[in-house]
């Protein structure tokens, strides 16, 4: 028997729920399975950032804005305490008492979330200021062009504010300077 679990509604998988009582420090091999329960495990808490971090007209995120690092910081721990398993290479552990029908929770972080919002968002800026604060470009080390075109800056953005001129690294530079 199975220790878990995946829940279908209207042929959606909502999540992967515990088929009998698991105690803490068990652990389950996923690949043991051809349902992938990895994939399904949710979040213990989605990371929600302010809507006008969303909304690309009205360009207020900002590098420096210790709110966003705050709402980093709450998430961290609201998640990590509410989260009931973690994953390791092959296997997920219960990381407390979870009894019969309780969804399994892990622990994602913040840089899945912003991922996930980079996916979604088609305003260069905002892209940009997701890369960094997810860290998922060095400003140190990589090409500063090709880091203004993983956010999606073309030569249209480049010209259209008058820096299709300047050098890749006087573009980033000048970039970065809205975003602070």
């Amino acid at each position: 028997m199975s220790s878990y679990e995946l829940r279908v509604v209207n042929g959606n998988i909502q999540g992967v729920f515990a088929s009998r009582d698991l105690k803490n420090g068990e652990s389950f091999n996923y690949r043991e399975s051809n349902l992938y329960p990895h994939y399904y495990i949710n979040d213990a808490i989605e990371l929600i950032l302010p809507d006008q971090l969303l909304e690309p007209v009205q360009r207020v995120f900002s590098l420096s804005d210790h709110r966003i690092d705050m709402l980093f910081k709450e998430y961290e721990v609201k998640s990590l305490t509410l989260s009931n398993c973690i994953f390791k290479e092959d296997h997920f552990q219960i990381t407390r008492d979870v009894w019969k029908g309780e969804e399994l929770l892990t622990h994602l972080g913040v840089s899945f979330w912003l991922f996930d919002m980079l996916q979604h968002s088609d305003d260069c800026l905002h892209r940009l200021w997701l890369l960094i604060k997810g860290n998922f470009v060095n400003l140190d080390t990589q090409c500063p062009r090709r880091i203004l075109n993983c956010a999606g800056f073309d030569d249209q953005y480049l010209e259209v504010h008058g820096i299709a001129s300047l050098t890749p690294d006087q573009q980033l530079f000048h970039v970065l300077n809205v975003l602070s």
